[in-house]
């Protein structure tokens, strides 16, 4: 029997390779990689063996660390920019239950935060609160 399943959301790290940032994703995979015979192709080690990383493709960090490339319109159709908000707070209180929310919220929500915003989400019998410094 064939069935439908939904792909789960994770937040995931990627870098786009324009032939001018090699060093940013040299640090972002944590080693230089070589080129292939013309400066506009990058080899990327993945777990299925090496693959070619050409200009505009993005260089995403899986889930257990691993890295791989992927086509600048399969990357837009598959993953959208992280953003800090209310659906996803909520989500986020369902999924957790409570348990461990500041450091899933340090760790998932934090690095995109904007200082210049008060927030306040609840969901259930939960409350978070984000607060302007100063």
């Amino acid at each position: 029997m064939i069935r439908k399943f939904i792909k789960k959301p994770i937040v995931i790290e990627a870098i786009q390779w324009d032939t001018n940032n090699k060093k940013a994703i040299d640090r972002f995979v944590g080693k230089e990689l070589d080129y292939t015979g013309a400066d506009t192709a990058l080899i990327i080690p993945t777990l299925e063996g090496d693959m070619t990383a050409y200009c505009f493709d993005w260089i995403i960090k899986g889930i257990k660390g691993e890295f791989y490339p992927c086509k600048p319109d399969i990357f837009q159709e598959t993953y959208e920019k992280e953003t800090f908000g209310r659906k996803r707070i909520q989500a986020f209180f369902k999924k957790l239950g409570g348990r461990k929310i500041a450091e899933y919220v340090m760790k998932n929500f934090l690095s995109n935060y904007n200082p210049e915003c008060n927030e306040t989400y609840e969901f259930e019998n939960y409350t978070l609160i984000i607060r302007k410094k100063g």
